[in-house]
């Protein structure tokens, strides 16, 4: 009887020890794509931002400034289907959104450090004919 009773605790101890280690697993794999994920209101500041050259050329071909930029970050919302949390070297997140001048914009943004760097600018609606390489 004494064995039954400590083989059960050492399963039961067993079972805890699975279920501890898979939980912190499972918060560590959050951690890691929260950074992708993050909220916009932490990165809406203009200048933790780096434009890339194909990024500037893309705003100015279709009529998007900065503050446009900023305001889809801020004010609008992630499609995860267009955003990389997993991409190398920095995961990029796709902001959607309206525009003051009504234009249904994407935001690509590629979370790197120590600056973000807005990777492409779409404007969803209208199809400019651009010279960006």
């Amino acid at each position: 009887m004494k064995k039954k009773i400590q083989l059960i605790a050492s399963l039961l101890l067993l079972l805890f020890l699975v279920w501890f280690f898979n939980r912190n697993t499972a918060d560590d794999s959050d951690r890691t794509e929260s950074s992708a994920t993050r909220p916009a209101s932490t990165i809406v500041n203009s200048s933790n931002f780096i434009y890339t050259k194909h990024a500037r050329c893309r705003m100015d071909c279709r009529h998007v400034s900065e503050a446009e930029v900023l305001q889809i970050i801020s004010a609008g919302t992630i499609n995860h289907k267009k955003s990389g949390a997993h991409e190398k070297p920095c995961p990029t997140v796709a902001y959607e959104g309206r525009s003051d001048d009504n234009q249904l914009l994407r935001i690509i943004v590629a979370d790197c450090e120590p600056k973000d760097k807005i990777v492409t600018v779409i404007d969803l609606e209208t199809d400019y004919k651009c010279d960006c390489y």
